[in-house]
């Protein structure tokens, strides 16, 4: 194989690394972003129901794991969700009414709907953890 073949080569084959990082990072963005979404609503119709059929303690608790994820981190939004699930923990005591409920809900799906997906971060992320 010639020079230039060599190097054709090499740049396509550095465009296929290239997509291919991208796309499972797009992959698990979505990932997350769509857990989120589901947990959060889970609570949301949980907490609105008169006789709930599932413990919203534990549904809280999971509002409060997902600070963990890896975008809820990189962008920032942690106060955002746990300002969630205090507004839950506060509406199963009655401490607030329906409509700080569902103010607090439509934030934080509106944060998480928000978040970027970064392909650096991304990148970060993986050689980190290696």
């Amino acid at each position: 194989m010639t020079t230039m073949g060599w190097i054709v080569a090499a740049f396509f084959g550095i465009i296929n690394i290239a997509y291919l990082i991208n796309k499972d990072n797009r992959q698990k963005g979505e990932t997350e972003i769509k857990e989120c979404v589901d947990v959060l609503k889970r609570t949301f119709e949980t907490a609105m129901e008169v006789t709930p059929k599932i413990d919203l303690d534990a549904l809280i608790t999971q509002v409060e794991s997902l600070s963990y994820l890896r975008l809820v981190k990189e962008n920032n939004i942690i106060k955002s969700i746990n300002a969630f699930a205090t507004a839950a923990s506060d509406f199963k005591s009655k401490s607030i009414g329906q409509e700080d409920f569902i103010g607090a809900y439509k934030d934080a799906i509106d944060v998480v709907y928000n978040m970027r997906i970064s392909v650096i971060k991304y990148l970060m992320y993986i050689l980190k953890s290696k």
